[in-house]
């Protein structure tokens, strides 16, 4: 009689692949949980703003573009960055150009360098291929992760500052670049509130004036309500309007001051 015996891989051996598996899957969930997020935000945002290509905002790199056109150009103290959403598209391109460039150099010196290994000169080719391609890698990466992080920060905080005040606007421009899902969650959060325009920015002293107006608009409201029968001069609305914005001009100067 024969026997046949089939061995199984151990339970062990498959712990490893299982983690790889699962690490996969996470990552292809939280990248289409932003690709979904983001791209609902941007949509919204665009559409509100009266864009003429709110689709872009699902479409790979271009959703990126309309990032920026989103921000507006920023303005700087002395400079100013243009078109910010082409420079997000087209810094990662040159950085891998540039990466692959380095490596087709080591590349070369590795080929170079083989003969030099036959002959024990071994130190020499790993010193070679330290200096043509890690070093240069390693800082071409370092100053291309913070040019991209602070331009990500200024892009949303210029998307941010339109729809709340600038110190709001710093914290979750800054939030987005450390938090996982942060940017494209609360631009999905942020979707249907009102723009405040292009070129405009909400600040807190413009917070504090709305707050002053309101308040004196709802007081001369029960002063106009309690004024005896006798009395016919009843301002108008927008008497009282430009009281009011005559008053918080006055006040906001005094501020200045």
């Amino acid at each position: 009689m024969y026997h046949y015996m089939y061995h199984y891989g151990s339970p062990a051996g498959m712990v490893l692949p299982t983690v790889y598996l699962l690490i996969f899957a996470g990552a292809l969930f939280v990248a289409a949980v932003e690709y979904i997020f983001l791209g609902m935000g941007l949509y919204r945002m665009a559409a509100n703003r009266n864009h003429p290509s709110p689709w872009m905002a699902f479409v790979p790199f271009a959703r990126t573009y309309l990032r920026g056109e989103l921000s507006g150009d920023i303005y700087l103290k002395k400079r100013s960055v243009k078109n910010p959403g082409l420079l997000l598209v087209l810094m990662p391109i040159a950085y891998s150009v540039i990466v692959s460039c380095l490596l087709l150099v080591c590349f070369m010196f590795a080929i170079f360098g083989a003969s030099v290994m036959i002959n024990g000169g071994v130190e020499t080719v790993v010193s070679v291929l330290l200096f043509a391609f890690a070093i240069p890698v390693l800082v071409i990466s370092i100053v291309y992760q913070a040019v991209m992080s602070v331009l990500n920060v200024l892009v949303d905080y210029q998307i941010y500052s339109r729809y709340m005040p600038l110190h709001l606007a710093v914290i979750h421009a800054v939030l987005g670049i450390f938090v996982p899902l942060y940017r494209g969650i609360y631009l999905f959060y942020i979707r249907k509130t009102p723009c405040y325009g292009m070129g405009q920015q909400r600040t807190d002293r413009q917070e504090r004036a709305q707050t002053v107006v309101k308040d004196a608009v709802q007081k001369e409201a029960q002063a106009n309500a309690d004024v005896p029968a006798g009395n016919t001069e009843v301002p108008s609305e927008e008497q009282s309007v430009e009281k009011n914005e005559a008053a918080c001009g006055e006040g906001a100067g005094k501020e200045e001051k």
